[in-house]
């Protein structure tokens, strides 16, 4: 916890060496950045005091970056937003920051094709499916699960190419919670 600090700090100092109005894109890029470490030490408490300056840091941000102007750092960015309000929406038991996070992911995605950034591509279909997944234990029906399972599919398509067995037990971890959970859900009907 002491290098996320630590990270916090110098990331801090960056951001008051920029001009903002001067740089936006380095900014941004910084400001995602804080907001990454922001959402590694959030994710190690149990509160959301960490999570939220996540959201703030990587909301400002995307103020910075555009979809037409630099879409990498956008998608980045979009991506980003969507874990740290997926997170947000687990902890507090939140359905609209799932929403909100299903958003951001389909956002990035727009721009992340598979072939051209494959990796990035499988993360985002494995976060949305992730996101999806959470959303549908607050729905009745099977379709947030159906496309849950199709997301964790895509991604476990390349993840294979890839070979990265952290990354295919992850995938087919979630795979598996989401057929888990449909079958449940079709048992009870």
């Amino acid at each position: 916890m002491a290098r996320l600090e630590r990270a916090i700090e110098i990331y801090e100092t960056c951001l008051n060496g920029l001009i903002r109005e001067q740089d936006r894109e380095q900014w941004a890029s910084v400001k995602h950045d804080l907001a990454n470490a922001y959402t590694r030490l959030g994710e190690q408490e149990e509160g959301t005091e960490h999570l939220n300056k996540a959201l703030i840091a990587v909301t400002d941000a995307l103020k910075e970056c555009s979809k037409k102007n630099n879409p990498g750092l956008w998608a980045l960015c979009r991506s980003t937003e969507g874990a740290v309000l997926m997170r947000l929406g687990d902890r507090e038991q939140d359905r609209a920051r799932i929403h909100v996070a299903i958003e951001a992911f389909r956002a990035a995605l727009e721009l992340r094709e598979m072939e051209g950034r494959r990796q990035e591509w499988a993360h985002l279909q494995n976060n949305l499916g992730a996101a999806l997944l959470h959303l549908a234990e607050w729905t009745a029906g099977t379709n947030e699960l159906d496309q849950a399972i199709k997301c964790f599919e895509a991604a476990l398509s390349v993840y294979g190419k890839i070979g990265n067995a952290i990354w295919i037990e992850a995938a087919e971890s979630n795979l598996s919670a989401a057929l888990v959970r449909k079958e449940s859900k079709s048992s009870d009907a």
